[in-house]
């Protein structure tokens, strides 16, 4: 099968898979600017677990600092998430941040980040092996 093929059957696995979805942007990303780096027989899995690991480890760099907060809390709050299979709680947010938004939109702002950190869990975590 041609790479193009491949790129084509890959994609339309994405789509169709619901799980995959979300994770539809990275794997493309890896397809256009590793896959075609790696040398025959090379091991494609191991590069693949370095290239998810870097772009897992980045996004909640990101996470942290456009939401202000703080990145050993967050990477705290995400295990504990995975732990215990409960959302975070809005004090587990507030607790986080570097500046607290006022009170009437602590809730809005909180409900937000968690949304985040929820997104970024089904995209880097969930249905990873």
């Amino acid at each position: 099968m041609t790479d193009t093929k491949q790129h084509k059957t890959i994609i339309s696995i994405l789509d169709a898979e619901t799980q995959l979805r979300s994770k539809k942007e990275l794997i493309e990303r890896f397809i256009a600017e590793h896959f075609p780096d790696i040398p025959m027989g090379g091991d494609i899995g191991a590069e693949f677990d370095t290239y998810w690991d870097a772009e897992r480890q980045k996004a909640l760099l990101e996470l942290s600092a456009t939401e202000g907060l703080d990145h050993e809390g967050l990477q705290k709050l995400v295990g504990d998430y995975l732990f215990s299979d409960k959302a975070p709680l809005r004090d587990d947010i507030v607790d986080l941040m570097s500046d607290r938004p006022k009170l009437r939109e602590l809730r809005k702002v909180s409900e937000r980040i968690i949304a985040k950190v929820m997104s970024f869990v089904e995209t880097f975590i969930d249905g990873v092996d």
